[in-house]
């Protein structure tokens, strides 16, 4: 298992013990009825006569302590370069220059850094600063307030579809929250959102969990966790964490008319966090198993049609001819129950045990069919990522100026994760810039190209110096492979 569930939480909080066991003792829901009963309670205000604590005060107390405790492990991540620019391009793949900031927070006192894939963009490296640059003599735990010290730090890998991404800096000994074991979340609960909100580092808002599993589609994979904590552009990355300082969430995105907070923000849940982690940690890159259904999820119209008693579960709708439940007699309508012997009621505990599911493994699936009961196996593969998520994992990749696209050269890994290669070298297209620059057909993101003009290419630099002995306006012809098929693309050096 990885070290990021094994290891207990090292931070703690300054004050004396019996200052510290006073304020851990106290939950903040608990502070929050003890605030509104004390509201009905007239207060004393002579001055000669101080009240005595009062709850607000307690609260506060308990909030500056959570926050002394999580701020050491939050750091503000700065990516800068040809960054992924996905709103404007439909294929996922344009890229322009310039610098994306966000939040992360550290998971292992080995360097290791949680943040949001969409803070990178498609960026190799990125500049995390860290709350301080020394850490107080005897508390190695803790890091001092004064000063920040700035860390290269290293891609470990990204996970775009659910909008996760590991970093690692050259640093030990570092404060950090451990992922895990993750606890429920409930609506009405109070949880913090750090980050460096419009770059403001070291910042903290509280509020409440709106919506504990909250769907911008009924057929999204992803629930994530609404608050209305004030989570703004740079709070991504950030983690949500409960009254006793355990990360429940990831801050990824907030809805606004206004462009800034307006308490519309969600979280990815820490329980599909922590198995993507692990895989990033363990290959550099997330596979979710692939079963060859269509789900979605049963929704009240769907179940009343039906005569079933109440909505929410999964539907199968389609089973893959060609998949791996193609034989196991699962078809279109039965609700799936249980996935690997737990339960699953929605499609974000599917989606949980599919990044669980190890591949060439078999998998029980239970199925509820008119009212019984029975279990099937599946053979588990590993399903193909897209081919946009394929390139935003290239770590290495050349900008081709003539034409406003970046290429890889091929090889044996890329092949396999693409499922396609009818050639021998060639070059992938995995980028391009936010506006094309060719004056006819263009090349598209994960387009293969084997040819110019008739000559053989295999390498950026080959491509670079065919496309240099060409004049503005010129024809040229690409012969490419896209979408497993080989066609001609035929256009004009701009």
């Amino acid at each position: 298992m990885s070290p990021f569930f094994e290891r207990p939480c090292t931070s703690g909080f300054h004050g004396s013990a019996h200052h510290q066991a006073r304020i851990c003792g106290l939950t903040l829901v608990g502070l929050l009825a003890a605030l509104l009963f004390c509201g009905a309670v007239r207060a004393e205000t002579s001055e000669t006569n101080p009240p005595a604590a009062s709850a607000l005060s307690t609260l506060s107390d308990a909030v500056q302590a959570l926050a002394l405790r999580v701020h050491p492990c939050v750091v503000k991540v700065v990516a800068t370069g040809f960054l992924d620019r996905e709103q404007e391009s439909a294929d996922g793949g344009a890229v322009s220059q310039g610098q994306n900031s966000g939040s992360g927070v550290i998971i292992d006192s080995n360097g290791y850094i949680l943040t949001s894939a969409h803070v990178l963009g498609g960026a190799d490296h990125a500049q995390v600063t860290l709350p301080s640059s020394s850490l107080p003599p005897g508390r190695k735990e803790w890091c001092s307030a004064a000063g920040k010290t700035a860390l290269k730090a290293q891609v470990v890998g990204r996970d775009a579809e659910t909008d996760i991404a590991l970093l690692r800096v050259a640093k030990t000994g570092l404060p950090f929250l451990p992922l895990g074991p993750s606890q429920p979340v409930r609506q009405g609960q109070v949880v913090l959102a750090f980050g460096s909100p419009l770059g403001l580092e070291d910042s903290v808002s509280l509020g409440i969990v709106s919506s504990t599993a909250r769907q911008f589609d009924p057929e999204d994979m992803i629930a994530y966790i609404q608050t209305d904590a004030p989570i703004n552009a740079g709070s991504s990355g950030g983690p949500l964490v409960d009254a006793m300082g355990r990360i429940v969430g990831i801050n990824t995105l907030f809805i606004s008319e206004s462009g800034v907070s307006e308490g519309l923000g969600f979280a990815v849940p820490v329980d599909l966090v922590a198995p993507v982690v692990e895989q990033l940690h363990r290959t550099g890159r997330a596979v979710r198993a692939y079963l060859g259904l269509e789900v979605r999820a049963l929704n009240p119209p769907l179940a009343a049609a039906w005569n079933l008693p109440s909505a929410g579960g999964i539907v199968v709708q389609d089973v893959d001819p060609e998949g791996p439940a193609r034989d196991t007699g699962i078809g279109p309508g039965d609700l799936i129950k249980s996935l690997g012997g737990r339960p699953v009621a929605n499609l974000l505990q599917l989606n949980i045990g599919l990044y669980r599911a190890v591949a060439d493994s078999r998998l029980d699936i239970g199925v509820l069919r008119d009212g019984h009961r029975f279990l099937v196996s599946v053979e588990v593969r590993d399903r193909e990522p897209p081919v946009s998520q394929i390139a935003a994992a290239v770590g290495k990749r050349s900008l081709i100026s003539q034409l406003g696209v970046f290429v890889t050269e091929m090889n044996e890994d890329l092949a396999r994760e693409l499922g396609q290669f009818r050639g021998e070298g060639g070059v992938l297209v995995v980028a391009t810039l936010g506006e094309t620059l060719a004056l006819g057909e263009t090349l598209a993101v994960g387009d293969i190209i084997y040819r110019m003009n008739r000559q053989e290419v295999t390498t950026g630099a080959q491509l670079r110096q065919l496309l240099s002995t060409l004049r503005a306006g010129e024809p040229v012809a690409f012969q490419v492979e896209r979408e497993g098929r080989l066609r001609f693309v035929a256009t004009n050096i701009p």
